[in-house]
């Protein structure tokens, strides 16, 4: 029975109590979200876009019209759970499309039930035992350490909002990037609790992301739960949500959101889906909020008598399509189980919402003394890092770009689940688009996915790794020739923007000035346009195949004049110059096309030769011999030698 599990459905513990306290304050309230003008007489307690959100007695709900979004009550009853009695509660199956939250207000039906169940003994403050680090930074294995080096003080700095419950343990005087946690959701009784001892989650997550990211992050701590005493309800939470959501995006203006936290017993009720929805359309100056959640556990996940269930239900947070979820890898990046001498259990929960995976094995930041939570929270913090990394080498990509990058520059490990133990024996194979219901995408790689969204050619020469990926055991640089020669360019093309080469004439430093103008936005395009991507993808390949073979056939001074790579550069250019011209592409034709048309001509005067010696030559970007004073051998040198800066957190 141990071993059994449930596959591809689930079954929800219905059983968490509620206050009397709570009912009374809540037990008539709805949660009214109102599009357009406000209402006459009402403050809304939450803003975001077109949308304000109202908490109103169940009397106050004005009529069905094409302003009233949604009305639902704060505390509805859940779909699944039968109360016979107070002291005899029944589970009821939640299946896996089931959504937890019902129109149904939750004191309509216990008003004959009963009465409301009684809490239970107040729990002792639990204290965080202390683990050893590990040898491998996580920074490491995702290339955290090698993309912020490769980052100025000239790019942007992302303000990242946290929603977690607990913000304990933080410095009197908040160091550099924090700034005190604040609350907005639905006020509480006064709590009976006393407030946590140890270093709280959302501490941990917070510090996570500072060591991540140095002074390039701006965090916005924002409370679950209204004090540190107050207990997390899962009765509230969606509500809460919908209401904190809204005012980070809205007043305090996040470019992400992490939300390392989840419940089975959440559900998400419509409210909650119009703000996500909401955050996608106005959020970022319409560019869309990447709102990134941990799959959780299957803490309640299961039932009392039968097998356990990993399965995200579709009417989850982390299910939801404008969410990324993330789940978590062990450093070899397979589903991550925790082994101890009898037992071997996933910690994390499988689904097709699943974006793609991160680090989730033990790992310690340098400034709290306690071990992070090592399961899929500390994974969605890491890939928030990895996602705040992207957006300051381009700010402008939309929110479904930024998926896109991500998950086409994941690393793909050779083995998705190795076992063994529960739920080890399905799902485990990729389909057609190189997804997999536990990882995702595969595991976020910051520094890949940095590159692809600063150049096309990165992008490129990123796309033609292999699958399943070279892994990396430690920095992600040294993993995969692909990913140095990517390197390689965005390093050669940075330095002569600045410095002029030997190798390129004064025509040439010019069309690589312009091309430093525009390869964002053409990076973008291999996002939106196949066609394009395909045609460059040609071309990528082949040099690929020509550095995988004899270095004899590049030919590095150009004694040979190779039309078939000139050949298959302008099918590229013209396939791009095809797709410029199209009314899908107007805002971009501008700018794109001149310099487009300049290059072309310049090819045709210079011909195979030159191109020959512009790709390979002695100095050029893709030198085939590693030699010290190259560009590829000086970036080489500074990648083996980098070191992760130590960022104190207080």
């Amino acid at each position: 029975m141990g071993l059994k599990h449930l596959g591809y459905a689930r079954r929800v513990i219905l059983d968490e109590e509620l206050d009397e306290e709570l009912m009374a304050m809540y037990g008539d309230k709805t949660l009214v979200v109102w599009s357009g003008p406000g209402l006459d007489g009402h403050t809304p307690r939450a803003v975001i876009g077109d949308l304000q959100l109202y908490l109103m007695g169940k009397h106050e709900v004005p009529p069905p019209g094409p302003q009233l979004v949604t009305a639902q009550p704060v505390l509805c009853a859940r779909r699944g759970g039968l109360m016979v009695s107070t002291e005899d509660r029944v589970d009821g199956f939640v299946g896996i499309d089931d959504e937890v939250c019902t129109e149904l207000p939750l004191l309509d039906l216990w008003q004959g039930a009963g009465g409301i169940p009684k809490h239970g003994e107040i729990p002792e403050p639990q204290v965080v035992a202390h683990e050893e680090s590990l040898l491998v930074s996580a920074l490491d294995l995702i290339g955290l350490t090698q993309a912020n080096a490769l980052l100025g003080p000239e790019h942007p700095t992302p303000r990242i909002a946290i929603i977690d419950e607990s913000f304990s343990g933080l410095p009197d005087e908040l160091p550099e990037g924090f700034e005190p946690p604040v609350f907005h959701g639905l006020p509480r009784p006064p709590s009976r609790y006393r407030g946590p001892t140890a270093v709280g989650h959302g501490t941990r997550m917070a510090a996570t992301l500072q060591e991540a990211l140095g002074p390039t992050v701006q965090l916005g701590l924002f409370r679950l739960v209204p004090t540190e005493a107050d207990v997390h309800s899962s009765w509230l939470a969606p509500t809460d949500l919908a209401l904190i959501l809204a005012h980070a995006i809205q007043a305090w203006k996040a470019d992400l959101v992490l939300i390392p936290m989840g419940d089975a017993l959440w559900g998400t009720p419509r409210h909650l889906r119009a703000v996500l929805r909401e955050a996608q359309r106005v959020g970022r100056g319409g560019r869309g909020v990447p709102i990134l959640c941990a799959v959780g556990d299957s803490t309640k996940n299961h039932c009392r008598d039968g097998p356990v269930s990993y399965a995200l239900g579709a009417d989850e947070l982390a299910s939801q399509p404008q969410v990324l979820a993330v789940s978590s890898t062990d450093t070899a990046g397979r589903w991550y189980r925790r082994y101890n001498e009898t037992f071997c259990a996933p910690i994390n929960r499988f689904g097709p919402a699943v974006a793609f995976s991160a680090p989730g094995e033990m790992y310690r930041v340098t400034s709290i003394e306690e071990r992070l939570v090592d399961d899929s929270s500390v994974a969605s913090a890491l890939a928030t890092a990895a996602t705040a990394v992207v957006l300051r080498q381009a700010p402008h990509l939309h929110v479904h770009e930024l998926r896109e990058i991500l998950q086409r520059t994941a690393d793909v490990p050779p083995l998705v689940d190795d076992g063994p133990g529960t739920a080890h024996e399905h799902f485990n194979a990729w389909d057609r688009e190189g997804h997999n219901p536990k990882l995702g995408a595969g595991r976020v790689n910051a520094l890949a996915a940095m590159l692809a969204a600063a150049d096309p050619v990165c992008f490129a020469l990123l796309l033609t790794r292999s699958c399943p990926s070279r892994l990396p055991a430690r920095g992600v640089a040294e993993s995969e020739p692909a990913i140095i020669r990517a390197l390689a360019w965005y390093n050669w093309v940075q330095v002569h923007a600045v410095t002029p080469g030997d190798d390129l004439d004064a025509e040439g430093q010019r069309l690589l000035s312009g091309y430093l103008r525009v390869r964002g936005v053409m990076a973008r395009r291999l996002l939106s346009s196949s066609r394009w991507r395909e045609s460059l993808m040609w071309l990528a390949r082949h040099l690929m195949a020509l550095w995988d073979g004899d270095d004899t056939l590049l030919d590095p001074e150009g004694n040979r004049d190779h039309g078939a790579l000139a050949l298959r550069l302008e099918h590229a250019l013209e396939t791009l110059r095809d797709e410029l011209v199209t009314p899908a592409f107007p805002a971009d034709a501008g700018e794109l096309l001149s310099w487009l048309d300049a290059l072309r001509a310049e090819l045709g005067r210079k011909g195979g030769r030159w191109l020959q010696r512009f790709i390979f030559g002695g100095g050029s970007a893709f030198d085939p011999v590693w030699r010290p004073g190259t560009p590829i051998g000086i970036l080489l040198r500074a990648i083996l030698t980098t070191r992760k800066p130590r960022v104190e957190v207080g």
